[in-house]
């Protein structure tokens, strides 16, 4: 089985970490099947997938469709200006397809593995109509109101001529792709959580927390901390739609009385226009909060279990559903007290009894919750869910577990032991090889 790997991006984030973890699983499952990423960019994934033994090419995306995306296109004015800058980018784009075709056709692979919205409309383009080809869902389809037309329409295309499947980070995203794809009939959909390297994003040593604050500390251009300070750390990409906003007005809101640090770790990945915060936008805004002395930000940080490994609670507050929820599962499986912002329509029954933490619970119908976050953890006992865009609501979920080390604890101990359980990397062979081979499906 030859795989094909194809994404635009060079950066690593979080949809590229899910294909390194996908990589690194099937590589050690199946070290006999020949696996190769083509990149539209270049960057630092490549070395991390060339230390893997897995080869790869890049085939650069031309500027102006590399720039190309709607996630930010949400007013009717919006989207008519991305619309217009897709149109003028047409020939630049046409002209890649056929480069991509003649690196498909060169290597000729018995299955196509895209990453990311671009990935999956260009490749299904370049793809000869005989290829399989598997979209790697990592969002939500039907926010994205011109993306989800082109996706449909080669959905409906692909499945008729060479096949397509799609798998989707959360049962939440397949239900959307279910909506957004219906009318493409044979396309098979199905949800396989993320997962993580728990060795490597384990709680670490007392002497390995306490150099990663100190090197937070020094990223953020703080001074030496105050005895039992609490470090807590919204860990994201600028994309507009994270909550860094949120977690400012909750910072604003904190009693500072106890001392407590905030970083925002991260900084900005993508190439598409008008989808993420600049660096002036949100220092701007911690000015005008005044919270300078308070507020750090870190900018981005390559190693991301060292930059949870510094502080003791990892806040996630995206603003709109989140597809997954990456972060999450990296802070419950560093031992760290994890607070969760979820969406209203899930807010309302995220303390009640929950047996459908998988797919497969005994015969159980799964709920479909409005975000594939709120799949990932069980309200105050392995995290802390808040209602999504409050912050109010955060300010007093991050009080709480400042002061109360008793219950960090707890969270941090449920989380590493749900993470384990639930999102351990060396689980994911065993979930992908039936979708790659449903005949030899079997892990070594």
């Amino acid at each position: 089985m030859k795989i094909i790997f194809y994404q635009t991006e060079g950066r690593i984030g979080g949809a590229e970490m899910s294909m390194l973890d996908v990589l690194a699983e099937i590589r050690r499952a199946r070290p006999d099947w020949p696996l190769f990423v083509v990149l539209g960019a270049e960057g630092p994934i490549r070395g991390e997938i060339e230390a893997m033994g897995v080869g790869c090419e890049v085939v650069a995306l031309p500027g102006r469709a590399s720039r190309l995306g709607d996630a930010g296109a949400i007013r009717s004015f919006d989207r008519l200006a991305t619309l217009g800058k897709m149109i003028a980018a047409a020939p630049a784009t046409l002209g890649y397809v056929a480069k991509l075709r003649r690196v498909f056709d060169r290597l000729r692979p018995d299955l196509i593995q895209t990453n990311g919205m671009k990935a999956h409309v260009l490749a299904a383009r370049g793809a000869r109509s005989g290829t399989p080809i598997l979209w790697h869902v990592h969002d939500y389809i039907s926010s994205r109101s011109i993306m989800s037309i082109l996706l449909n329409k080669e959905a409906r295309r692909r499945a008729a001529r060479g096949g397509l499947i799609v798998i989707t980070e959360s049962r939440s995203v397949a239900a959307d792709a279910e909506r957004a794809l219906g009318k493409a009939g044979g396309v098979l959909i199905r949800a396989i959580h993320n997962a993580v390297d728990v060795d490597r994003f384990s709680p670490g040593t007392e002497e390995s927390r306490v150099q990663a604050a100190a090197s937070l500390d020094r990223a953020a251009g703080f001074g030496p901390a105050p005895e039992g300070t609490v470090r807590v750390g919204l860990i994201a990409t600028y994309a507009i739609w994270k909550g860094h906003e949120v977690f400012l007005e909750a910072a604003s809101m904190l009693d500072f009385s106890r001392p407590i640090r905030l970083y925002i770790i991260g900084g900005p990945i993508y190439r598409s226009t008008g989808s993420q915060h600049t660096v002036e936008a949100l220092r701007d805004r911690i000015d005008v909060l005044g919270l300078r002395d308070r507020v750090g930000l870190t900018g981005h940080i390559a190693d991301p279990a060292a930059a949870i490994l510094g502080v003791d609670v990892v806040v996630h507050a995206s603003v709109r559903p989140e597809p997954f929820g990456r972060v999450i599962v990296e802070g419950m499986a560093c031992g760290k007290a994890v607070i969760v912002s979820v969406p209203a329509d899930d807010w309302k029954t995220i303390d009640s009894p929950r047996r459908d933490l998988e797919p497969d619970s005994g015969g159980i119908e799964p709920k479909v919750s409005a975000s594939g976050a709120t799949e990932l953890f069980r309200h105050a006992i392995d995290a802390l869910g808040v209602p999504a865009g409050d912050p109010s609501a955060l300010a007093k979920a991050i009080d709480r577990l400042a002061s109360d080390h008793e219950l960090r604890t707890k969270l941090a101990n449920e989380g590493r032991r749900a993470a384990i359980d639930r999102f351990d990397r060396r689980k994911l062979a065993e979930k992908w090889l039936p979708v790659y081979d449903p005949r030899g499906s079997s892990v070594p």
